[in-house]
């Protein structure tokens, strides 16, 4: 059983398999309906985030926000040697939502960031460098969502977003 399988997210289809894992090209809108495409409030070129952050230390990553917030996704960069926990922050700042120790204001539930389209879990307390080539990979999409897993609607659901 397979990352995805044993997670229960994101199981590889054949249209899944056409595209490159957690590739950010995003397809025009279809005549002939179907799901909605992911619509990010910036582009690859030009992420949000702090510029005091020298552009060697940059890493860029797509973010797609929790469902519950109802914020559109955006690419942001952090500082590669700061925990993962900044992209947590630096997207609910973009995002216009309040987290508090590591929770979404006003929910009991954890707020997790999950890789895609694997689901794995990436663990906020280490630094996003430790991660790098491994869990994570700079320009690659990242899911915000309340919760230990991202649940098979969700991940089905991003992938017709971005037409798989």
């Amino acid at each position: 059983v397979g990352v995805a399988a044993a997670m229960g997210c994101c199981s590889s289809t054949a249209a899944t398999d056409r595209a490159p894992p957690g590739s950010l090209v995003t397809p025009p809108a279809s005549r002939h309906g179907g799901a909605p495409a992911l619509v990010f409030t910036t582009k690859p070129s030009r992420p949000v985030g702090d510029a005091a952050v020298p552009p060697a230390r940059r890493c860029m990553f797509a973010v797609v926000m929790p469902a519950s917030t109802g914020a559109r996704p955006c690419h942001l960069f952090v500082d590669r040697e700061k925990p993962v926990e900044a992209i947590l922050h630096a997207a609910a700042s973009h995002g216009g939502f309040a987290v508090d120790k590591g929770k979404l204001v006003g929910s009991p539930e954890r707020l997790n960031l999950f890789t895609f389209p694997e689901g794995e879990v990436v663990r906020l307390d280490l630094e996003v460098d430790a991660h790098l080539g491994a869990t994570l990979h700079e320009g690659r999409l990242l899911v915000l969502e309340k919760g230990n897993r991202l649940s098979d609607e969700r991940c089905r659901a991003l992938q017709a977003a971005l037409g798989r």
